[in-house]
């Protein structure tokens, strides 16, 4: 693959992702565990709800360095499959 082809695959597994973070706080919002933090179960302090309103984990739960952010993982395996990316074909 080409180093653009590379990069819009690496774009669209961040965007997934992201989109999975976005659909799971609109389940807990519809749940009422929307700004409870998953690991300890305390609120998550409106200012984090702010920076990452997608955030799992309160300020005392979340990785260290990494203020208002929810945990970066890898896009789920196979979630690109089968799908078409314009203008990548022949490149």
């Amino acid at each position: 693959m080409s180093d653009d082809t590379d990069e819009t695959v690496a774009a669209l597994g961040r965007i997934e992702a992201t989109l999975d973070d976005v659909e799971a706080a609109l389940a807990r919002l519809h749940e009422g565990t929307y700004a409870v933090c998953a690991s300890c179960g305390r609120a998550i302090d409106d200012e984090r709800l702010q920076a990452d309103p997608a955030t799992r984990s309160c300020s005392a739960c979340a990785p260290a360095g990494v203020a208002g952010a929810t945990l970066v993982r890898e896009p789920t395996e196979g979630r690109l499959e089968g799908r078409s990316l314009a203008g990548t074909e022949g490149d």
